[in-house]
């Protein structure tokens, strides 16, 4: 890749709380990665005398962090005070209740609360009763919501950083007064006040960070939302709240949970146009719009809003502009076991009740999640160039947060991105295989004109190394963690079959491969390796296979969910993600149109569906479009 290329940007979109959980986290990457770059070459100045055998290590080692290129996702602004300062170029959407107990406005925004808390908190009760109004005023205000401890060491450091610019300011003052006047005994003092401030910061720093350190090892019982755990920087225009939404309906049944409700949401009163509003701003300041990454939640209300915003965004650009669509998605059990204990709070003591509730709720939640899968495939999938499902991964089966399951797809969506993020950089080679969003989108179109794509990863500590075959042990992220590993037994067996039917069914049609933290120096050589085994696993032979490895690791933020089986205490992540298009979405396309014609037809799903707005010639076209899709796949010209 040429180091004069035109400069390009990418803007996010990210649609409800799971999506906002996936996105905290890959945006800590961006900014631990961001600091990690800038501090390895502070640290190569200082050292730039040294001419220890260790050089050309510091310089490569330099090069594989740098040769990330932050400006295709982040924007370059200023603060109030004229400090440059870079904030991703993303718009969330979420519900209120999603933030916790930060400000509406957004997470760490110069911009003050938003207008009503503010007003409230400002004024008295007999400011705010009405002139009309002579009789006693009662004011009902709802909770905060607590805050995560690391959140709150988060903003106490920011609150600090403030009083600390606004000391040096005065000071500064100070000193022009001082040589004004030569006052040696006034800088005597001063300087000697300087010192002892300079000495107290320098002995609290460590304890700061070693509370922050701390604090963040709480996170896997203290984040209760995403907010909760990220340390980025956003603009104020990122996050958009919905309006109107409550939580839970006055009948205790959970609003928004529905893809129809979503669109609904978005086609009232002139929502649309401030939706367009929402993403034109963020356009206009770009020199070459690339395309769109668009993390959503779309098991729910988010997904009809995501459909509206993508006609919003093709409608303004075409097919100009590429769209990756990364559906995050909870595992399925966990969503089970969060509806049973919502079932046991609200009707404690009646077991009799409780069985029977929850046999209702679990009914309704299948059938539910079949209408949003199909509306999600034949609404979304239509407006993208690239269809991506992704589940979060619950280990042993066990229960864990969003904060935790998310992770993983956060480190999928930072490696299969990568290829169309990376910089040319002076010295040694730190990548090979960089692409643009459009080939990437051309290879995995080629056989077959649809966008549905697979993804498998594997993560190791430290540099990555072919010391096994890590394409087998690849965990998929396409399935829900509840049928993962009955999928990976399939996969690993049709891979030994010799039935030729049975290879055909398992054909790939196109792969990618990217591989983040090759050894130092060593892509080319970690590339041609990775060729090699795909060779001799006959996974080559006549398909369009992109290959791209880079040197830089993903850097783990220390909100990073930590693993205790996990040995290796590297700071760094080794990862290796395959995308693929493969004949065996016709199966699971033609099993999702079933799925929602069944769910459709009955009377629970027939009255879910008109409460969305949809009729019956709507369903009716949904199954056909899924329908057609999967014949995608069994033309006789694929």
């Amino acid at each position: 890749m040429s180091s004069s290329r035109r400069k390009s940007e990418i803007v996010t979109l990210q649609f409800g709380e799971y999506a906002n959980h996936v996105g905290a986290h890959f945006w800590n990457f961006q900014d631990e990665l961001i600091g990690l770059a800038s501090s390895i070459s502070e640290r190569d100045e200082d050292d730039s005398d040294d001419d220890s055998d260790d050089e050309e290590k510091k310089l490569v080692n330099q090069n594989r962090f740098n040769a990330i290129d932050h400006e295709c996702l982040y924007r370059q602004g200023e603060t109030r005070r004229g400090e440059r300062i870079q904030t991703p170029r993303v718009v969330a959407y979420d519900l209120r209740s999603s933030l916790g107990g930060v400000k509406q406005l957004g997470y760490l925004c110069d911009e003050g609360d938003d207008f009503f808390s503010s007003t409230v908190s400002s004024l008295s009760s007999s400011q705010i009763a009405l002139k009309t109004w002579t009789g006693e005023m009662r004011v009902h205000e709802q909770p905060r919501a607590k805050k995560s401890e690391y959140l709150r060491r988060l903003e106490e450091e920011e609150e600090e950083e403030e009083k600390e610019v606004r000391g040096e300011e005065r000071d500064a003052e100070e000193e022009k007064e001082i040589e004004e006047d030569d006052d040696r005994e006034k800088r005597k003092e001063k300087n000697g006040r300087v010192a002892v401030v300079a000495a107290d910061d320098v002995e609290n720093d460590g304890s700061d960070i070693d509370r922050l350190v701390e604090a963040a090892k709480k996170l896997k019982h203290d984040a209760m939302h995403w907010t909760d755990f990220s340390k980025a920087f956003f603009h104020p225009r990122t996050v958009q709240v919905l309006d109107g939404i409550f939580e839970t309906s006055s009948e205790g049944v959970k609003s928004f949970a529905g893809f129809g409700e979503g669109a609904s949401w978005a086609m009232e009163l002139d929502r649309r146009e401030n939706l367009r509003e929402d993403i034109r701003k963020w356009v206009e300041e770009c020199d070459y719009l690339r395309g769109f990454h668009v993390f959503v939640d779309d098991h729910s209300g988010f997904g009809g809003l995501c459909e509206k915003v993508l006609e919003e965004v093709r409608d303004a650009h075409g097919q100009g502009v590429s769209i990756l669509t990364f559906c995050c998605r909870r595992p399925r059990n966990d969503e089970g076991r969060r509806n049973h204990e919502e079932i046991k709070i609200n009707n404690d003591g009646d077991d009799d009740n409780n069985e029977f509730l929850e046999i209702t709720q679990k009914r309704n939640d299948e059938r539910r999640l079949m209408l949003n899968d199909g509306l999600s495939l034949a609404r979304i999938s239509p407006l993208t160039d690239a269809y991506i499902p992704l589940y979060g991964s619950q280990p042993n089966g066990q229960r864990h947060s969003a904060y935790q399951t998310s992770a993983r797809i956060a480190t999928a969506l930072d490696t299969i991105t990568t290829p169309w993020r990376l910089k040319s950089t002076d010295g040694f080679e730190s990548f090979v295989g960089a692409e643009t969003v459009a080939t990437f989108i051309g290879r995995m179109q080629s056989q077959a004109n649809a966008p549905f794509l697979q993804t498998s990863m594997f993560t190791r500590r430290g540099d990555f190394a072919f010391e096994e075959d890590k394409i087998s042990l690849m965990e998929p992220l396409f399935t829900s963690s509840s049928s993962s590993s009955s999928s990976s037994q399939r996969r690993r067996k049709a891979s030994n079959e010799s039935d030729g039917e049975d290879e055909d069914a398992e054909e790939a049609l196109a792969e990618s491969h990217v591989i983040r933290g090759a050894p130092f120096g060593q892509s080319r050589r970690v590339c041609e390796q990775l060729e090699e085994r795909l060779r001799s696993g006959q996974r080559v032979a006549g398909i369009p296979i992109g290959r791209c490895v880079a040197g830089a690791s993903l850097p783990l933020p220390m909100t990073y969910p930590t693993d205790d089986n996990v040995t290796s205490k590297s700071p760094l992540l080794s990862v290796h993600a395959m995308t693929r298009q493969t004949r065996t979405q016709e199966k699971m396309l033609s099993e999702k149109a079933n799925n929602f014609e069944r769910a459709s037809r009955n009377s629970g799903g027939k009255a879910m569906l008109s409460s969305w707005g949809y009729d019956f010639d709507e369903t009716c076209e949904v199954v056909e479009r899924i329908r057609t899709d999967a014949k995608r796949y069994v033309d006789d010209d694929l």
